[in-house]
């Protein structure tokens, strides 16, 4: 006949048992203590304002040099090449500017219509500090300072230029027609090369020609509202350069593209 030990044995043995499973599975599902991310290291003001200027005067150089006259004829890109240059997706985006191709002009082209097609990179970054680079101005914070290296290293890569040429421009007009009773707009137009340069080498590697024109379907027709459409059919006829420029890119290259917006 088995022997009984009372319950007042047992319970200790059964709790020492126990303590180990216990203390393994603690050990096993507590989660590990995340080390705390090091503090950014802090920025000299002075420093990172006088590495932005001179750094924005040497990209204002670059993107200000005498363009190189496009030629007559479309002139497809060298995909091939530019894809053998390994460029990171950024430095396949083309920094716009114009240049006034037009023979004879009488008038400069309009600065709503020069601020629909150039990508001004470098106002961009002028607008960090707190009056322009040239007069001596400052960025005044750390966040600002961030930004400013980070977007001038981001542009001081970009290699192509995008140059539109303009060679004609006119402007939309309101005007009255013999033998008829209400005036109607003529439609804006212009007429570009858009020429793409390397800058390393100053050298234009293909260009396409872009046209675009006004559309003024249902424009209103009244003298006391012409200077505010005529300034907005301006400025849209720029957007319009924008927007089939992408178009007209994407039958010469598949490798370079223009900014979005």
């Amino acid at each position: 006949m088995s022997r009984r030990f009372p319950r007042s044995v047992w319970l200790p043995l059964i709790a020492a048992c126990s303590l180990p499973a216990a203390a393994c599975d603690e050990t096993i599902d507590s989660p590990r203590k995340q080390s705390a991310q090091p503090a950014a290291a802090a920025i000299d003001l002075r420093e990172a304002t006088n590495t932005v200027a001179f750094r924005r005067h040497e990209i204002a150089r670059r993107l200000g040099a005498e363009p190189v006259p496009p030629g007559k004829r479309e002139r497809e890109c060298p995909d091939d090449r530019l894809k053998s240059l390994a460029l990171a997706p950024s430095d396949k985006v083309l920094m716009l500017t114009t240049h006034d191709a037009r023979i004879g002009a009488k008038h400069l082209l309009p600065l709503q219509l020069v601020r629909q097609i150039e990508t001004r990179e470098l106002d961009q970054i002028d607008r960090l500090f707190d009056q322009p680079p040239e007069l001596g101005g400052k960025i005044r914070s750390e966040p600002l300072a961030r930004q400013a290296l980070g977007a001038i290293d981001g542009v001081s890569k970009r290699r192509f230029r995008g140059v539109y040429h303009i060679v004609e421009y006119a402007p939309p007009l309101l005007i009255h027609k013999l033998g008829k009773m209400r005036a109607e707009w003529v439609p804006g137009l212009l007429l570009a090369w858009l020429s793409i340069e390397d800058l390393e080498n100053a050298e234009v590697v293909c260009q396409t020609r872009v046209l675009v024109r006004n559309d003024v379907t249902g424009e209103p027709v009244f003298r006391r509202t012409k200077s505010e459409v005529k300034e907005r059919l301006i400025a849209e006829l720029g957007h319009s350069l924008r927007g089939e420029s992408v178009r007209a890119l994407g039958k010469i290259s598949s490798v370079l593209r223009l900014p979005s917006g």
